[in-house]
């Protein structure tokens, strides 16, 4: 049985089974171990490896050290014969055209123009073909002019020309001027886009994002002197502002906070540290 239903009849831990059996040399037990049979055996060899781990329902691995444990040697595959006809066609055309005629691997093709020399063939791109990249994915763009998939990559890559997306949707210019006047949200539910998708967008341009105290402008005399006749929050939402601005405001101003006790003169004198203090607080706990 498994060293953990062991351990559980036995009343021990599975570390304690593990060290005693190692220390007396005892396998593990494998519950999904089948025997090797004499048909079994008898297809080793005789096939490819990958053939014969797929008739038996067993691994690649485990087919390879069956049959190195009993000194069976592997089949060795025919060699292809190249006539002079088909060396002829290397390089004329792309390795996976070629091996298509042939009939053949294109790995196969690629070995023999290496091994003879023959540089790959490189597409003359016309400008029609040129019109076609991006307008498809670079599969079917292959199929269609017929050349390999990196030779479309490449070209592309070369034209920097984007790859082809369903969604993907160009940036105009009157769509860049909204960026940065209003919250992402908000511009992404005018143009149809995702929030990520514009806040991407902005960030590659270097536009700050939209702050609402940008657009507030400064403040006005009616504002300041709201500053210390009420508590913060109610003249932030009076003023339109954070009540983080309208601190920082009071304090850069020497304003004492409200207080609904009149305040001695000791305390008014000490304003400024016990403010400094509560603003400090304050911005520790909006982050």
């Amino acid at each position: 049985m498994t060293d953990r239903k062991l351990a559980k009849r036995l009343q021990r831990t599975v570390i304690a089974v593990q060290v005693r059996r190692v220390k007396l040399r005892i396998h593990v037990v494998n519950s999904t171990y089948r025997p090797w049979r004499p048909v079994d055996d008898e297809l080793l060899g005789k096939r490819p490896d990958e053939q014969v781990a797929m008739l038996l329902n067993r691994t690649l691995t485990a087919v390879k050290l069956r049959r190195v444990r009993l000194g069976i040697v592997t089949r060795k595959l025919k060699r292809r014969q190249w006539s002079p006809v088909e060396d002829q066609l290397l390089g004329t055309a792309p390795d996976s055209e070629i091996a298509r005629r042939l009939g053949c691997n294109e790995s196969v093709v690629q070995v023999r123009r290496c091994k003879l020399g023959i540089k790959s063939h490189r597409h003359k791109w016309t400008p029609k073909e040129d019109r076609l990249l991006g307008q498809m994915r670079d599969e079917a763009t292959a199929r269609r002019i017929r050349c390999s998939l990196d030779a479309i990559k490449g070209r592309r890559f070369q034209l920097c020309i984007p790859m082809f997306e369903p969604g993907w949707k160009y940036w105009t210019a009157r769509e860049d001027q909204l960026l940065g006047t209003m919250p992402d949200s908000a511009v992404a539910k005018k143009l149809g886009r995702g929030v990520a998708g514009v806040r991407s967008r902005r960030l590659k341009l270097g536009i700050p994002r939209w702050n609402r105290q940008a657009f507030r402008g400064s403040w006005t005399a009616s504002e300041i002197h709201l500053l210390g006749t009420l508590p913060d929050k109610v003249v932030a939402e009076k003023c339109g502002r954070t009540e983080l601005a309208v601190r920082m405001k009071r304090f850069f101003l020497r304003i004492s906070a409200f207080s609904r006790t009149p305040t001695d003169t000791k305390t008014d004198t000490n304003w400024i540290k016990n403010d400094r203090n509560g603003l400090s607080r304050f911005s520790l706990n909006t982050q």
